[in-house]
């Protein structure tokens, strides 16, 4: 209820949210990687040279290790959705994709050291939050910080991609794939109130009807399903319609 609200009031408004919740975001893995330097530093590497014990080099098990992975990659795509109110996005599209992947594939390749520094492989596996688990071994009196950090988190991710996918619901309905009530604009506010309040009554409905754990087995095989799809679209648009003005391209070649 609370990010559709802030989606619906003002875009302005759902920026500065955001800048807060991803402040408080990098600042809890900041913390985590602090703590696995402090402890690399006491000497705890032992766990380090145990982290491929048990792996499978089977097709199946490597494909589906990549699937359970890909979730938490999923936010790249969010920019994308949003092009028509960036200003330049011939410029800041790229600019963010080639920051932001980046950074988080360093910060989540530090983070995953870090819990090896004290965790073992079956404790990891078996944690239902491996960050919680970290911070009572590691933070002592200050593990409260990463409960919070991660419960932070996950808002700020679901108001950005909440964001995203209102905006892509928008264009459907101006387009015709979807109802024309979704491409309605508030009038003052400027936020595409209808898909957004779509948006919230069908998060309310998943929340309600299922477990976090298969919405999320069900949403990424659907979202990657898709992104396959795209991907596939925009090689046969790069074929068959060559002239076509674009402000900004990936390379094929």
């Amino acid at each position: 209820g609370l990010m559709t609200y802030i989606n619906f009031m003002s875009v302005k408004l759902f920026v500065r949210v955001q800048n807060v919740f991803t402040g408080c975001k990098l600042l809890a893995c900041v913390i985590v990687i602090l703590g696995g330097i402090y402890e690399l530093c006491i000497g705890n590497v032992n766990n380090l040279s145990q982290g491929f014990e048990g792996s499978s080099t089977s097709a199946k098990d490597i494909a589906l290790a990549f699937y359970s992975g890909l979730w938490a990659y999923d936010g790249w795509s969010a920019c994308t959705v949003v092009t028509e109110e960036l200003k330049r996005p011939e410029r800041n599209i790229p600019l963010s994709i080639l920051i932001a992947v980046p950074v988080v594939t360093g910060l989540y390749f530090m983070m995953n050291v870090a819990y090896m520094t004290v965790l073992t492989i079956p404790e990891m596996i078996a944690a239902p939050a491996v960050a919680v688990l970290f911070g009572d071994k590691v933070l002592g009196p200050m593990s409260f910080v990463i409960p919070l950090g991660v419960a932070l988190s996950t808002f700020g991710c679901a108001l950005s991609v909440q964001f995203g996918v209102t905006r892509l619901l928008y264009v459907a309905g101006r387009e015709g794939h979807m109802l024309e009530m979704f491409s309605f604009i508030h009038l003052r506010r400027l936020t595409p109130a209808p898909a957004v309040a779509m948006q919230g009554v069908l998060t309310l409905l998943f929340i309600v009807a299922g477990n976090i754990t298969a919405l999320i087995d069900f949403a990424s095989f659907l979202v990657w399903f898709f992104y396959g799809l795209a991907m596939v679209a925009l090689i046969v648009m790069r074929k068959t319609k060559r002239n076509i003005h674009r402000p900004y391209q990936v390379c094929t070649k």
